[in-house]
């Protein structure tokens, strides 16, 4: 995996400026490479993929950093591929993978955790979280407002509307029979809102293994729609979700 800070390499360079060089390589090299985790807006996002074409993505990144200026690159394919075709006119290989002006190799992280190369574990994870998920009666409660999943970025509910932001997300089959079945208007008991809360909750899980980590969008809704004054962060790497949510309370939303 490699991180990415798009202003390294440029004014005006942004996530869709990103996405587009990593489109151009996967014409070319018919490789893994995705966006894994949008972390910090405009300044992290870590990319997982084949060794070469992360090499590759640094490479370019480097030479668009060189220009003069970016307008011609920015908005424009073709311009950005004929950057692409530069670089693979080299003998890339020997420079293998290494960390460059803008992106940080991520030593010691080999997976390509929740990149869409996991998704044909998604049903045997699924199959193992229905077994051992106890069928809690209050388990709605427990999560309505409470649980901001990694794959959407937004509170958990069972509504339509959050159905609708899961599917668009996972294209699961569950979710699109719930979708199909949920009427916000109508009256459920508690049972069947339990219910329809552990399946999604079962989706959810299952699929953000092979889905991208959507931690701008989680720091929006815990930072600015909800009434959040203190984080705890626990976990291995000490300080790391915090020292970045801090980063995005001063830096982006000037708090």
């Amino acid at each position: 995996m490699v991180s990415v800070n798009p202003k390294k390499v440029g004014s005006g360079f942004d996530t869709s400026a990103l996405q587009r060089v990593l489109d151009a390589i996967r014409e070319r090299k018919s490789q893994l490479l995705e966006i894994v985790n949008y972390n910090i807006q405009g300044v992290q996002y870590v990319v997982a993929g084949h060794t070469e074409s992360l090499g590759l993505m640094g490479q370019i990144l480097d030479v668009l950093s060189s220009k003069d200026t970016l307008d011609g690159y920015l908005h424009d394919n073709p311009s950005i591929s004929a950057v692409v075709q530069e670089v693979l006119a080299v003998d890339t290989a020997v420079y293998g993978l290494q960390s460059s002006g803008a992106t940080t190799v991520l030593n010691g992280i080999d997976l390509p955790y929740h990149s869409s190369l996991l998704e044909p574990t998604v049903s045997a994870f699924r199959e193992f979280l229905d077994q051992v998920l106890p069928k809690n009666p209050d388990i709605f409660e427990n999560l309505y407002n409470r649980y901001i999943p990694n794959m959407t970025g937004t509170p958990f509910d069972v509504s339509q509307k959050f159905m609708k932001q899961v599917y668009d997300v996972s294209h699961s089959s569950v979710v699109s029979k719930l979708l199909d079945s949920w009427d916000d208007n109508s009256h459920y008991n508690q049972g069947q809102v339990s219910s329809c809360a552990r399946l999604l909750l079962i989706e959810l899980l299952s699929f953000q293994i092979a889905r991208p980590v959507m931690w701008i969008e989680t720091q929006n809704t815990v930072l600015i729609r909800s009434c959040v004054s203190r984080l705890i962060e626990i976990g291995p790497n000490r300080n790391t979700l915090s020292n970045g949510s801090a980063y995005t309370s001063a830096v982006v939303y000037h708090r």
